[in-house]
């Protein structure tokens, strides 16, 4: 328990549609008959949001049945939920059972509220008090419900009572789990489209993604009148990393006031970019960059985005003209270093706790270049001179940019959309000092326990 007396302030919990299940257990969206199965009859079957690789959304038959066979070939599944006809394009993996990619129903009435379940979101701080009673009669009080507004929408986020022992049987294994109820409502209480919600929905998962450095998702939609009639229901399965899984965050994650000032900012920024505008590609390319895969590819990811942020940034905010931009005067090493200028970071390498890019850089300097080492790097890798262009002969340098290209992309998006809060800047600089700032508005923090997250 977070807190240990009741006040005016505590709430009770937001409700879910689908109960809080344990560690990897399946959540069964729907129990009846399935049809549109190539060759068979209307079976009893279920349809599963399944942890247990990962959440996928199957479909299975229940039961043993001789006269399931036929190709395995996409089909139409169909049944009824709630008395609703249910459409959904599914792939036959098995005789009994396989895949859906999505499912949706609507009614295209206007919604008055959105309820949505997060998938493996850590704890973050919250700003309000939440109470329950359990079964037995005790009560407990945790600070457990995170809210703020954004882009015209009030957004709360309750997190689950027993988290912690989510989190218990994280460090034991690689779990899922939903941790998290979030509600959806227009500030100025007006009803919304479903199209509307799906747009918010997606930038949070993108924002907050990125704010974690890793995938985290609210999932299994369901979308009310104010009557309490459900009008809408979406059911899909986006990327989500294992509990276990730390990442990389920008963020310090048990600071309320940072994490919704950046929120509040992403949020309004994404929305004014449009659907699937560079924000959302520069913020999910910087998940990107922490995940597996060669170092190389990580670099080039980073540096993609690093690049369309410069356009953006230099040209289309009107820094620099076209003609200039694309002109031979105007070299990678410029672009990037006019992009830190702009942001206020620091161009030099000293410091840094990278000693292999230093060596590439060259000795003998007294400051050396981050932009014009990172840049030789890429260079290197993506436009070779000659088909052994020398970039492992120092031990570590790939880690090195890696670092540092990741560290710039993470600074300049939040430069990006005008977040003025604290960072973590994730460098091996010596005894993480408290008092380097890289940027007025980066303080480097000490990193969380690196346990699950």
């Amino acid at each position: 328990m977070d807190a240990s007396t009741d006040g005016p302030a505590a709430q009770k919990p937001l409700e879910g549609v689908y109960a809080f299940s344990s560690p990897s257990a399946s959540i069964t969206l729907h129990q009846g008959l399935l049809g549109g199965i190539p060759k068979a009859d209307r079976h009893a079957g279920v349809v599963e949001l399944n942890f247990a690789r990962g959440p996928y959304l199957i479909w299975r038959i229940e039961g043993d049945r001789d006269d399931l066979y036929g190709p395995v070939e996409p089909f139409t599944l169909s049944f009824q939920r709630n008395g609703q006809a249910w459409r959904s394009e599914a792939i036959r993996s098995e005789i009994d059972w396989g895949i859906l990619n999505h499912a949706e129903y609507s009614t295209s009435q206007p919604l008055g509220r959105v309820i949505a379940h997060w998938v493996n979101l850590p704890e973050i701080h919250g700003n309000e008090v939440l109470t329950a009673t359990s079964p037995g009669g005790s009560r407990s009080w945790w600070t457990g419900r995170f809210s703020f507004s954004a882009a015209g929408w009030d957004i709360t986020i309750d997190r689950r009572q027993d988290f912690s022992d989510i989190i218990a049987a994280a460090k034991r294994e690689h779990v899922y789990a939903i941790t998290h109820v979030m509600e959806l409502r227009r500030s100025d209480g007006k009803p919304f489209s479903a199209d509307a919600a799906v747009v918010v929905l997606e930038n949070i998962r993108v924002a907050t993604s990125f704010a974690l450095g890793r995938w985290a998702a609210p999932m299994l939609p369901v979308g009310f009148s104010e009557a309490g009639t459900v009008h809408w229901e979406s059911w899909s399965s986006p990327i989500v990393e294992p509990l276990q899984k730390t990442g990389y965050p920008v963020l310090y994650q048990y600071s309320y006031k940072d994490v919704s000032k950046f929120l509040t900012t992403a949020l309004e920024a994404l929305e004014i970019d449009g659907t699937n505008g560079p924000l959302r590609f520069q913020m999910i390319s910087a998940v990107l960059s922490n995940q597996g895969g060669f170092t190389e590819q990580r670099i080039s990811t980073a540096f993609t985005a690093i690049e369309n942020l410069a356009w953006v940034v230099l040209v289309l905010r009107g820094h620099v003209s076209q003609q200039d931009f694309e002109s031979r005067a105007w070299t990678g090493t410029r672009k990037l270093g006019k992009l830190l200028s702009l942001a206020k970071i620091s161009p030099t390498l000293h410091g840094l706790g990278l000693p292999a890019l230093e060596s590439f850089a060259g000795r003998g300097r007294s400051t050396r270049n981050g932009p014009a080492a990172l840049v030789k790097v890429r260079n290197c890798l993506v436009h070779p001179k000659s088909p052994r262009d020398e970039v492992y002969h120092i031990p570590g340098l790939m880690t090195d940019a890696w670092l540092l290209s990741r560290c710039y992309l993470n600074m300049l998006v939040l430069y990006a959309v005008g977040y003025d809060g604290e960072m973590q800047v994730q460098l091996p600089m010596d005894g993480w000092l408290g008092e380097t700032r890289l940027v007025p508005w980066a303080t480097v923090r000490p990193l969380p326990d690196q346990g699950a997250s």
